[in-house]
């Protein structure tokens, strides 16, 4: 099983995030960070979101390999949800796991899997409870 980790909120390295992700028992986690021009005005910005996309990263790929799991990181520039979509279908992942943050900005990245019927998870990191997290 594959699974592919977009670094969105920077939550990604969450200890329930990482179980969530442990339970399904992948083959490979590839994590996604997208560079996405509406979001970065100025080459700043750029290099501190790198910066930390890269410290998210190195958190969990060392708690992947800890657990003997295969991980690929990809950086891309581009629209955030195109490469999701993208990336999912190019290495055939059979997950997209996403922190469940409430934005206006999640909820499109899940229309989009939706209308490309690409399973994902969405993990809340508050209490709630985390039975049937994977979607259709």
């Amino acid at each position: 099983m594959n699974i592919l980790v977009p670094i969105l909120t920077l939550k990604e390295n969450d200890t329930k995030f990482f179980e969530e992700i442990v339970k399904v028992k992948p083959d490979q986690v590839i994590l996604l960070h997208v560079m996405d021009k509406s979001f970065v005005n100025k080459a700043s910005s750029a290099i501190s979101d790198i910066m930390q996309f890269r410290k998210i990263s190195l958190e969990l790929i060392k708690k992947l390999k800890d657990k003997k799991i295969d991980c690929e990181e990809i950086s891309e520039w581009g629209v955030t949800t195109k490469k999701i979509v993208a990336n999912s279908l190019i290495h055939k992942t059979n997950i997209v796991f996403l922190v469940d943050d409430k934005t206006e900005f999640n909820k499109e990245i899940i229309k989009e899997l939706e209308s490309n019927k690409i399973r994902y998870a969405l993990i809340p990191l508050d209490n709630e409870n985390t039975k049937n997290l994977v979607k259709k």
